[in-house]
């Protein structure tokens, strides 16, 4: 379970866009020529080094990083494209890092013509041009990134840490606040996610309870770990203020992860139980559902389930329709498995070709999960 990227604290950065003046506007270089369609800007006399990491200071912006490392500012939307862990550029904060590449790997500039005025690209280089004189062959990707979503099972939220008890004379906690929270074997470093549990997630059948949505709030690194008692935190970035009674999971590096598609080894039958976003009852392609199966039924991370659905969808309007059962079940849709928990998982629709629902049917099939072209 991640930090969902969310707007953070902080000040206003310089303006988002690239466009910067109104049409037929000048881009004036640094030695005052003026800079026209079509010329390409190169950094004069920049050191050309591996990708480093750099400390946000207090006053910086990314426009400013990359005026100093990089020797251009019109560099900042590729400094941004490589952290994603910064969900807006407008918002940064003193002692966040942020990986800096290197000039080698970003490219020179060049000006264009935009919509309203002037706008920098970077040039391809020469080995990212291609020239192809055969046939082209699409091969469908074996992985795919996806964003970890917050959701908890009531097995692992009785596990899970809490807060306890604060030094501090309020009720909302925030950055370099002190906590005494109650976990099992703390160590001294090690850094944990603090989550509030929100909606529940229930069978849409049994009206079984199989976990919760969770509100993720911030990171807390744990100070003191003594023997006997409550351990000692300290609260680093927050998303949203942490409060006494609030919960705690390890911290895991990156929100983005990416998920190797692997051949099913088992067949599972289930149901798809929610949508992650609450009151959604119509599903699609590249949302977030959840599915009563998990790993006590076999299900892996990467496996594939096929959405089946059978039946004449204008049989209400027919005299005299065909009885349901004597018709085959049809796939409509394909869910790749990107979070297992032991009774239920997590699943990213890749494929759909009618809306889905909340009480689909699912099936993973022995040998299936390999890529497979939309039908």
């Amino acid at each position: 379970m991640q930090l969902s990227e969310s707007v953070r604290r902080g000040r206003w950065l310089l303006p988002f866009f690239l466009l910067v003046f109104a049409a037929g506007a000048q881009a004036i270089g640094g030695d005052g020529d003026r800079v026209e369609n079509g010329d390409v800007i190169s950094i004069d006399e920049a050191e050309e080094e591996e990708a480093q990491r750099y400390t946000v200071q207090r006053g910086d912006t990314l426009w400013d990083i990359s005026n100093q490392i990089l020797g251009s500012p019109w560099y900042w939307p590729q400094v941004w494209s490589f952290n994603p862990q910064i969900a807006n550029p407008h918002w940064i904060y003193p002692g966040n890092e942020i990986r800096i590449m290197s000039l080698s790997t970003l490219g020179p500039l060049e000006v264009v013509d935009a919509d309203e005025g002037v706008e920098l690209r970077r040039v391809p280089s020469a080995e990212e041009v291609v020239s192809v004189s055969a046939d082209l062959v699409y091969r469908i990707p074996t992985s795919i990134n996806v964003i970890d979503q917050g959701f908890i099972t009531p097995r692992e939220l009785r596990r899970a840490g809490t807060i306890q008890a604060s030094f501090e004379e309020k009720m909302l906690l925030t950055l370099f606040d002190r906590v005494y929270v109650d976990l099992q074997e703390p160590v001294v470093g090690q850094r944990y996610l603090a989550f509030r549990t929100g909606r529940e997630i229930r069978h849409p059948t049994t009206g079984s309870l199989y976990g919760y949505q969770t509100d993720l709030l911030g990171e807390l690194t744990v100070i003191e770990a003594p023997t006997r008692g409550l351990a000692t935190a300290v609260v680093g970035n927050t998303l949203k203020a942490i409060e006494r009674g609030d919960h705690l999971i390890p911290w895991e590096e990156t929100a983005i992860r990416q998920i190797e598609r692997r051949e099913n080894r088992v067949e599972v039958e289930g149901i798809i139980i929610a949508s992650l976003v609450p009151q959604l009852r119509i599903l699609g392609q590249n949302q977030y559902v959840h599915i009563d199966r998990g790993r006590d039924h076999g299900v892996e991370e990467g496996n594939t389930f096929d959405a089946l659905r059978r039946g004449d969808p204008l049989a209400d309007y027919l005299a005299e329709p065909v009885d349901e059962e004597l018709l085959p079940w049809e796939t409509v849709g394909a869910v790749l498995v990107v979070d297992v928990h032991q009774e239920t998982s997590v699943g990213l629709v890749t494929r759909s070709v009618r809306e889905l629902e909340p009480g689909e049917r699912v099936m993973m099939r022995v040998g299936g999960g390999a890529p497979q072209a939309l039908r």
